[in-house]
This record gives C-alpha cells, sequence and structure tokens, in this order.
C-alpha cells in the first residue's frame, strides 16, 4: 500500500477469512496451485474489488451444474473442448471474483450458481447479467485463468 500512497500495514481477516484492509485500501487476496494475486485500490476510487486465480482443468462438465446457470452451461457446451475448459474457468474465477466484491460491499454471499455471468471473449470482460454495476476483465493462458471486477463508489 506503500505504493499506492498510503502507510505500510498488515491485513487482518475478518471471521470467514475474508481480508480487513486499512479503512483508505480495499482489496483482494486469490492463491490457487504455487502462485498468489492481490488487487489493492484505493477506496475513494473503487468501493470494492475481487480477485480470483484459478487453475485450468478443475471444472470438468460434471460440476457446471452445481455452480453455472442453464445459460451458462449452454454457452460452455457449444464451445470446443479445449476452449470449453479454459473458459469453464474463466467463468468460475469471475463469479468468485464478484462474490469477493460483493462480500467485501454488502457482508453478504450469494450462491455462485445464482449469479448469472455473461462473457464478453474478444474483450476478455464479463458482466452479472441484470447488474451492470459489477464487470471486469480476465486473462486465461491455458494454465491458469485470473479474473478481476470491481464497484465503483
Amino acid at each position: 500500500m506503500e505504493a499506492l500512497g498510503g502507510p505500510v500495514a498488515s491485513v487482518g481477516r475478518d471471521r470467514f477469512g475474508a481480508p480487513i484492509w486499512p479503512a483508505e485500501f480495499v482489496g483482494s487476496i486469490s492463491h490457487s496451485g504455487d502462485a498468489s494475486a492481490v488487487l489493492v485500490a484505493r477506496r475513494n476510487e473503487f468501493s470494492a474489488v475481487g480477485l480470483d486465480r484459478e487453475l485450468v482443468g478443475r471444472f470438468d462438465a460434471s460440476l457446471w451444474h452445481a455452480i453455472f446457470t442453464p445459460r451458462e452451461i449452454e454457452t460452455l457446451r457449444r464451445l470446443p473442448r479445449r476452449s470449453g475448459a479454459e473458459l469453464a474457468t474463466v467463468l468460475f474465477a469471475a463469479k468468485e471474483a464478484i462474490q469477493k466484491a460483493r462480500y467485501a460491499s454488502t457482508h453478504a454471499w450469494a450462491e455462485l450458481s445464482a449469479l448469472d455471468v455473461a462473457l464478453d471473449v474478444p474483450r476478455n470482460a464479463f458482466s452479472v447479467r441484470g447488474d451492470e454495476t459489477l464487470a471486469g476483465h480476465f486473462l486465461v493462458d491455458g494454465h491458469a485463468a485470473v479474473a478481476a471486477c470491481w464497484l465503483r463508489p
């Protein structure tokens, strides 16, 4: 946070393990495999941010019904096998990033299967259908997918 003009500070955790940031900052932490990532922003620019990183291949079609909406599943099934595995991972990472941003903003969780996320693959973007305040971007490299989203005050 020093790079953002703030003091060096430790980040606490709430009873659910979510980070507690210094008052002037918002942020999100993710870890999977052997990598970790953090996204930090000034609270006067963003009311919340969410970040998630997932390893490609963890979400095969047998799990889709538990975490994706029927519309999302239909979209994934139309894709070539390799592309579908990558985009299923992107979709899950987007949902997790959205959950983290929502929780930071409202302190409430929603079921992942209740979030209907639209992917805009050419733009590496995603949004929640019916809630234009939640949108973000993703990167996927064949090994891992990273998704980040934000809420403006």
